[in-house]
């Protein structure tokens, strides 16, 4: 079974500091209790080239690793902003058109339909349900608990008690 631990970001300042006061990978798995494997890779990985004066740079990488959001990109949002204000395209045509145009998916429907109800795509200066309300599909409806689905049910306005004597023998057609 593997006890493994990542380092810290207190961890990694610590490094930063003995790095700057002179010691040894040694001596800072030492003061760490940490293995010297260890800290040698995360020096390995995180060395920034010789050019640069800071030898260290463990920050950059963190944030580079994390998820980015598609709509900040600022030409994917203008492009899905004039597919559904311009042309009134659903957000699944939306996604088809890219990736008939660049042979991958660099965007989901249901992220369209968040950014919709979030309000990313409104133009300045308009209400949050604007982009909603252009959509020809509006995405799958949201009921409350409990809420009794009012589709697809037939209203009977007789009951069968109050059926004619003619529709028991049933000699005319549709009875």
């Amino acid at each position: 079974m593997c006890h493994y631990t990542h380092l810290t970001p207190f961890e990694r300042e610590k490094i930063l500091f003995f790095l700057a006061v002179g010691k040894s990978i040694t001596e800072i798995a030492h003061l760490l209790s940490r293995s010297k494997s260890t800290i040698s890779r995360e020096l390995r990985r995180n060395a920034a080239p010789s050019k640069q004066s800071m030898p260290y740079r463990y920050r950059r990488h963190r944030a580079a690793c994390r998820p980015h959001k598609r709509l900040e990109n600022a030409s994917l949002r203008s492009f899905v902003q004039i597919c559904i204000l311009q042309y009134h395209w659903s957000p699944e045509e939306i996604v088809g058109r890219i990736k008939l145009e660049h042979g991958c998916r660099l965007i989901s429907v249901p992220t369209i339909y968040r950014a919709v109800r979030a309000g990313l795509l409104n133009p300045a200066g308009t209400s949050a349900k604007f982009v909603l309300r252009r959509l020809l599909h509006h995405g799958k409806r949201r009921h409350k608990k409990g809420a009794e689905e009012r589709r697809g049910k037939f209203i009977i306005s007789h009951p069968i008690e109050e059926r004619p004597a003619s529709a028991e023998k049933r000699t005319v057609r549709g009875h």
